[in-house]
């Protein structure tokens, strides 16, 4: 694992700007380098490899995959805005390391999700006028996430395998959120919400909070506070870029 490689955001911001011709994390995959100092489009753990001097890849923790890889490249693929504003919030993650992460930081990342996320996209619906009768349903069940005692209760019965997917939950979100089609927000307006009432199913939960996200939401501002709940469970807090309403 790249644990021996120590880096700073000056290190990664400039071999960003110096082997990319745009200076933005792309998403996707891409082909490795044709010389060493070739210009390239990279995702932000290809970044960590190439500022780490390991082998091209999307793996720089080893390899195969890490839970710390699935999950940045999931958020640094998912549909931001624009790829600058994707490299804005982004670019911390190419820090973080498998090696250096708490034992317990997948747990953090899974309450993180439960008690901020979660009670944004419920809310959102709740707000909804075409959601009007699930009105109370759907704010007691954002309250019930925030008032969760670090989400223990419900990490506890939730599957952590799920947690790669996470940012494809909070992708999910953001282009329901995006979406103004009146047939999508038709299909919102349809959702089964009856399964909110039992908070022991997390996965189907998140789905259908997320599938029935409000157009007017800020895609943006869900994938950064996922950005945001990931990089404070691996204790870097420090790191992250903090939401910018303007």
């Amino acid at each position: 694992m790249s644990d021996s490689c120590e880096l700073t955001l000056d290190d990664v911001r400039e071999v960003l700007r110096s082997r990319t011709s745009s200076g933005v994390l792309r998403n996707g995959s891409h082909d490795k380098p044709w010389a060493d100092d070739a210009q390239c489009e990279m995702c932000v753990r290809e970044l960590r490899s190439l500022a780490c001097g390991l082998p091209w890849g999307d793996h720089p923790d080893g390899p195969s995959m890490s839970n710390t890889d699935r999950i940045c490249i999931g958020i640094n693929d998912a549909r931001w805005s624009s790829d600058a504003v994707r490299t804005k919030y982004c670019l911390p993650l190419a820090l973080l390391t498998e090696a250096k992460a708490p034992a317990e930081w997948l747990d953090l990342v899974l309450a993180g999700y439960i008690r901020e996320i979660l009670p944004i996209l419920l809310r959102a619906n709740a707000a909804n006028p075409l959601n009007a009768k699930h009105k109370d349903e759907l704010e007691s069940a954002a309250k019930a996430c925030e008032e969760s005692p670090e989400g223990a209760d419900l990490a506890a019965r939730a599957d952590l395998a799920a947690l790669a997917n996470l940012a494809d939950l909070a992708d999910l979100a953001a282009r329901a959120a995006r979406a103004a089609r009146a047939d999508l927000a038709a299909r919102a307006a349809r959702a089964d919400l009856a399964d909110l009432a039992d908070l022991a199913d997390l996965a189907d939960l998140a789905d259908l909070a997320a599938r029935a996200a409000l157009a007017a939401l800020a895609s943006d501002k869900i994938l950064s506070g996922v950005v945001k709940i990931v990089l404070t469970a691996h204790g870097r807090a420090d790191l992250v870029v903090e939401w910018d309403d303007d």
